[in-house]
């Protein structure tokens, strides 16, 4: 797992949930993110400790749970690089929604940070407006497809 802070996968998920559910609600309690991740409220309340410890989350006993500067700008880090992933998997090599997601889940933990900026690079290029990547995207879609194909290179020599 790659990630300056020494947390593990489920850190992470905890820290990236955390955020999500933040974003959709005003007020986070541990039920929450234990509904979110599928995971009962004991693992909650053990990695919370865990993670304020390290100064990410802030929890009172029964209180709610925040995020911190530092926690906030790890989950956005990890959400980043989950969306990057789901959409060059999804969106460029057309894998199912279901599969980009857990695909990406697994991923994101693992990618160093100049892996996932060359890969939001490359996204950002195949999603300009242009034919020949276009073409290559269209090509690519039909051999990984098990469909016979010209390679847009050869056609755009003739």
């Amino acid at each position: 797992m790659y990630n300056t802070l020494g947390l593990t996968e489920s850190a992470q998920d905890y820290l990236e949930a955390l955020l999500v559910t933040t974003q959709d609600r005003r007020v986070v309690r541990i039920s929450d993110i234990a509904r979110r991740l599928g995971v009962r409220l004991p693992s909650v309340v053990a990695m919370l400790k865990g993670l304020s410890a390290k100064g990410l989350v802030t929890h009172e006993r029964y209180g709610l749970v925040e995020l911190t500067e530092a926690g906030r700008a790890e989950a956005q880090e990890v959400l980043a690089r989950h969306k990057a992933i789901y959409r060059f998997l999804n969106g460029f090599l057309g894998v199912s929604e279901a599969t980009a997601e857990a695909d990406a889940c697994r991923i994101e933990h693992v990618l160093s940070p100049d892996t996932v900026k060359r890969l939001l690079k490359l996204v950002a290029l195949l999603d300009r407006d242009g034919t020949i990547r276009k073409t290559c995207l269209y090509d690519f879609r039909r051999l990984a497809g098990g469909k016979r194909t010209t390679p847009c290179d050869q056609r755009l020599r003739s």
